[in-house]
């Protein structure tokens, strides 16, 4: 069964690594030093988030289609959710345009910490394309929050978003790609780790790899976009589709190689 990962948001590499160091540096002063560490490092990140959200401006709240692709079943699940977008861009490239994103998942069980709701049992019943009025409303007054957990960057073709049919599957197949980059991740983690349990060679100083959480969302209009999760730092890159690599991190190729090979001389992810 497909479960969709908890977190909505990540915090990048140089951001843990400022988090560890002031902890470090405080862990002479007790457990106390730590907790009080730990606390300014969350009120910080919080900060960040209030900052690069302050100037959102979002339309009206609409129902849309979120899909998640599932690299087990070689398929798609879909769920409704209620979004808000950001009338204006924040950031483009030379394809993609990028716009702040809240999201709220709209099943009532989501919803049973709001008073006056209590959580319903609809484990067994089948997806329904229409929604409770109760999950609608509640979508709506969960909306507001949402800036605290599901905060997402939804991109769209400059161009090309409004030939639809084109415009969506160029969507999932970034989400297809990305989805795939996680899952190779997962299993070049489990081989580092192993690795170093059998051969008591330890890490040999590679890194877990993680990929963003990634999904496609189809608007009312039909006009789709892919989603990813809100990241928290400065974004660096390590190496290209062309073979070129970029800093002195081997961890980085040490993936792209591992895809390669896992893959069947199929994949490099990069």
């Amino acid at each position: 069964m497909f479960v969709p990962a908890p977190r909505q948001f990540s915090l990048s590499e140089e951001t843990k690594a400022s988090i560890k160091a002031e902890v470090a540096a405080e862990a002479s002063t007790g457990l106390r030093g730590v907790q009080e560490s730990l606390l300014r490092a969350a009120r910080k990140a919080r900060e960040q988030i209030s900052k690069e959200w302050k100037d959102f401006n979002p339309g009206p709240p609409v129902l849309a289609k979120k899909r998640c692709f599932d690299v087990h079943t070689d398929g798609w699940v879909e769920e409704q959710v209620m979004v808000q977008l950001d009338s204006e861009a924040f950031g483009k490239g030379a394809v993609r345009e990028c716009f702040r994103m809240k999201e709220v998942r709209l099943e009532t069980r989501q919803f049973a910490h709001m008073e006056g709701t209590e959580p319903k049992d609809d484990s067994n019943q089948a997806a329904s394309p229409h929604l409770s009025f109760e999950a609608i409303v509640c979508g709506l007054m969960e909306l507001p929050r949402s800036s605290r957990r599901t905060i997402w960057v939804a991109k769209r073709s400059i161009a090309d978003h409004h030939r639809k049919i084109m415009h969506r599957r160029e969507c999932e197949t970034d989400v297809i790609h990305q989805t795939f980059a996680k899952h190779y991740a997962e299993l070049f983690n489990q081989e580092v780790h192993r690795h170093a349990v059998e051969t008591g060679l330890g890490r040999c100083g590679a890194h877990d790899i993680d990929f963003l959480l990634t999904h496609v969302v189809e608007m009312p209009d039909r006009v789709t976009m892919s989603a990813e999760a809100f990241v928290l730092g400065e974004y660096r890159k390590h190496n290209t589709n062309g073979g070129c690599t970029i800093g002195p991190r081997t961890t980085p190729q040490a993936f792209s190689y591992f895809t390669f090979i896992k893959s069947g001389r199929r994949l490099c992810e990069t």
